[in-house]
């Protein structure tokens, strides 16, 4: 007889996972000992069979679920049979929704602005992760805030992984949030930046909408009226450089970061003296005296008399009477002031009286070695006159209307000059006495030098006349003024040809006066003396 030993049965359980999330499928697998050939598994849940005849089973289970499995085996002589397994109680870890929102600390902002975004998660967990993009790209740090400053249409969002078990919807993506980034305005005004001292109600503007107009101005100035709004007017009192400055904030609230400056130009007006009134006698010319002007850019002299101005553009015009002009004329100086600045006028009056006439009488005869009464008179001007006769040295009271003469023993000219007494204006005229000689052949004493030379073209003492020059053609001739300066010299004086004119070595004519002269003739004479030049130049 064959007795076969006792086969205990035995089995155990385990699980895929335990504890496992809500909605998570775990699969038991049953380990068994002697089972036998066909065995048979009966799993039940919380006491109630469940699954199929296998040695796994596989459901989603519930929190606390009481998993067991009872093995049946076909095993000869088994004993324990059936067996039942251990017990398995699940932990069911209900699923946690994870999701975040991201906030920022301002929009709108203006340009530059940093904005700090916040997120705010929902089941993050205790080490969440978050990922910062920018336009989808990645940026910042790890971190549950952001900073950064955008531009205009930047679009922000961040993205969270949880670290809880069981979450759903992990990672997490937060709304978007589009910034609108609004620019710094930039200030600028319009207006003149050329003004003459005292404009008045002058206008400037800068850009209309903004908000919180600042304007500010330099001491030469002030504003009249619109502060706080986009135009002011202006009064200028002082002249310089002045200057003008705005800033104001953009509707969105950004204000300029710096404000808007103009600098002007503030010119002082023209300002204009035309000299004192003054007088001139015929044949004289005038130059302005003391004249004034400042802040001009140029000057111009007009005149309404019938002569010609010379350095009309200068503060020292010469004014050159016509021939015969007479009575009062008007000088008038104008000042073109800086842009915008106008003119400025002012005006001098210049008198011009009528010359009186000297007449010294007729050309006479008297002996030789005896006196001479000369007789003059001055006609026009004013009537009232003083004379005064040269060459004082043959004289006796040289300053009268008739005067008497010293013996004479050669021709001589003698110059009647007429003073208006009012005026001060005065004419000249000669009388030439000649002197009858004992008649004697030709000698060297046949050289007279004539004393007066008047050169106004009208024929008579036109040039220099030295009697008998011609006989003695070696000779030389010198002309020095009242100071010792030579002003012309000739060698073979004629009388004709080479000859004085009244004119200096450049052949221009020399002022009205008296010059001195020296006659050599060689190897025989040198005489020197004066001459009265008239009709020249004044």
């Amino acid at each position: 007889m064959t007795v076969n030993p006792l086969m205990p049965v035995s089995v155990t359980i385990s699980a895929s996972a335990n504890p496992v999330c809500a909605g998570t499928s775990v699969t038991f697998t049953a380990t068994s000992t002697n089972e036998g050939s066909s065995p048979s598994y009966q799993w039940l849940v919380n006491g109630i069979n469940a699954g199929t005849n296998s040695p796994s089973f596989a459901y989603t289970p519930a929190n606390n679920d009481q998993v067991i499995c009872i093995l049946t085996s076909n095993i000869t002589c088994a004993s324990g049979n059936p067996a039942t397994s251990n017990t398995i109680t699940m932990t069911v870890n209900s699923l946690m929704p994870v999701s975040v929102t991201i906030s920022a600390s301002a929009n709108p902002v203006c340009d530059g602005t940093t904005v700090t975004f916040t997120a705010t998660s929902v089941n993050e967990g205790s080490n969440p992760s978050y990922q910062w993009q920018v336009n989808g790209i990645n940026a910042g740090t790890n971190s549950p805030s952001f900073a950064y400053t955008p531009v205009n249409n930047d679009m922000v969002n961040c993205i969270l992984t949880s670290s809880i078990t069981c979450p759903t919807s992990n990672p997490a993506t937060s709304n978007k949030i589009t910034l609108i980034v609004n620019p710094f305005p930039v200030p600028e005004i319009s207006g003149t930046d050329k003004l003459c001292e005292g404009a008045a109600g002058v206008l400037y503007t800068t850009q209309q909408g903004m908000t919180g107009y600042e304007w500010s101005i330099s001491s030469g100035g002030i504003i009249t009226q619109g502060t706080g709004n986009d135009s002011i007017y202006v009064n200028w009192n002082s002249p310089g450089s002045q200057y003008l400055t705005v800033i104001y904030t953009s509707p969105e609230g950004c204000k300029a970061l710096k404000p808007d400056s103009m600098t002007l130009t503030v010119n002082r007006s023209p300002d204009t003296y035309a000299g004192q009134d003054g007088t001139i006698c015929p044949g004289e010319s005038y130059t302005v005296k003391l004249a004034t002007a400042s802040d001009f850019t140029s000057l111009i002299w007009t005149t309404t008399g019938s002569g010609s101005l010379t350095g009309e553009h200068t503060l020292t015009p010469t004014y050159y009477p016509s021939d015969n002009e007479s009575g009062t004329i008007t000088l008038t100086l104008t000042a073109t002031g800086n842009p915008p600045c106008g003119n400025d006028i002012a005006s001098m009056r210049l008198s011009l009286p009528i010359n009186p006439l000297a007449n010294a009488g007729q050309d006479h005869n008297v002996k030789e070695n005896t006196q001479d009464t000369l007789s003059g008179q001055g006609l026009g001007g004013s009537g009232q006159f003083s004379y005064h006769w040269e060459p004082v040295s043959l004289l006796i009271a040289p300053d009268q209307q008739t005067v008497i003469t010293l013996p004479m023993d050669k021709d001589t000219i003698f110059i009647l000059r007429v003073t208006d007494l009012l005026t001060g204006c005065s004419s000249s005229d000669s009388v030439r006495i000649h002197i009858d000689h004992p008649v004697t052949p030709p000698d060297e004493d046949c050289i007279v030098v004539h004393n007066v030379i008047t050169p106004d073209g009208d024929g008579a003492n036109d040039t220099w006349i030295i009697d008998c020059i011609a006989d003695y053609p070696d000779n030389t001739v010198e002309i020095f003024n009242r100071w010792g300066n030579p002003v012309n010299r000739f060698e073979r004086y004629d009388n004709i040809e080479n000859v004085w004119k009244g004119t200096n070595f450049k052949g221009e004519s020399m002022p009205d006066g008296t010059y001195y002269y020296v006659l050599k003739i060689k190897n025989r004479i040198s005489r020197s003396g004066w001459i009265y030049l008239r009709g020249g130049r004044n």
